[in-house]
Parts: structure tokens; C-alpha cells; sequence
């Protein structure tokens, strides 16, 4: 396995490939995300895009980031991931962005998610759970 991060002029050519996985990754993120404003952001280099290659031709996942600038200090924030297998590639996953985040001079990664993620962040990387967040709709 291997993740690979793609440029936005790359998005288009792996989009028919990843677009289930996006698809299904955005169904969790509580309508913040759609897949149309996904794909503008990949292209447009607001968003990163990692590619999780179990082969060349077979793509085991995606991870979308996106930089969150806040006033003292930027973050890597974890926006979407989705695929299979993640107990094989989850620790790959997590240190390519933090590389990619200390190049971009981000002071760490941020993940907001689903409870489960706790699991999966205790077996690769020293973590702190800094807030819960709470959210009402109009």
C-alpha cells in the first residue's frame, strides 16, 4: 500500500475512481461537504487530495485535508476519508499527513469524526482529544 498525494491538475485523473469513496465520505460530514464542492476545492488547491494505492490500478481509499488557519496558529485538518481495509493502511495514512503537513508549516492535524476514530488514532499516534463539539440546525 502506498499514499500518494495528488496535485488539483491530477484530481480529474483518478475522479471516476474516487468519486464512490468521496460519495460515501461526505454522507458523513452532516451536509458541511458535497461531492460537486469537494471536487471544485480538490481542483482548485483549497483541498488536498491523498490517494491510498493498494496496486497502481486499484485504489483502496481517499483522504481529503484541508489547512485551517486559525489565529495563532494553522492546523491540517481532516475533512473526509473513506475506503476499506483502514486497519492496513490507517498508520501509512496518518504520517503522510503529517509530513505534508509540516511542509505547508502547520503547527499539527486536526480530525473532527466519529467516535470510532479513537480507535483507529490510539494504535498509530500520541493524541489529544481536545473538545467535543456540539451543533444545533435552524
Amino acid at each position: 500500500m502506498k499514499v500518494v498525494p495528488v496535485q488539483p491538475v491530477g484530481v480529474d485523473i483518478f475522479w471516476k475512481q474516487i468519486e464512490p469513496l468521496i460519495k460515501k465520505a461526505v454522507s458523513y460530514s452532516g451536509g458541511r461537504h458535497t461531492v460537486d464542492t469537494t471536487k471544485y476545492l480538490l481542483k482548485t488547491g483549497m483541498m488536498q487530495l491523498f490517494v491510498v494505492f493498494k496496486s497502481v490500478k486499484d485504489i483502496e481509499a481517499v483522504i481529503v485535508t484541508q489547512k485551517a488557519i486559525y489565529p495563532a496558529k494553522t492546523m491540517m485538518t481532516v475533512v473526509l476519508c473513506g475506503g476499506k481495509n483502514m486497519n492496513k493502511w490507517a498508520g501509512m495514512g496518518i504520517k503522510t499527513i503529517m509530513e505534508s503537513a509540516k511542509e505547508q508549516g502547520c503547527s499539527g492535524v486536526e480530525v473532527m469524526g466519529r467516535p470510532g476514530w479513537r480507535k483507529i488514532f490510539s494504535k498509530h499516534v500520541k493524541y489529544k482529544e481536545s473538545y467535543v463539539c456540539f451543533e444545533t440546525y435552524f
